[in-house]
């Protein structure tokens, strides 16, 4: 079954995400939107 996860446009004019590098925005989306989050946290 497929999960879909929705971020807000409203996240990228947020300050903190605007002070993150690139690649530290890629990573933050990845981990917020991979295939092994749930909503109890992080599956290893």
């Amino acid at each position: 079954m497929a999960v879909q996860r929705y971020i807000s446009s409203s996240f990228w004019s947020d300050d903190w995400v605007d002070s993150l590098t690139g690649l530290e925005k890629l990573l933050y989306m990845y981990l917020l939107t991979n295939e092994c989050t749930s909503i109890c946290g992080y599956q290893f």
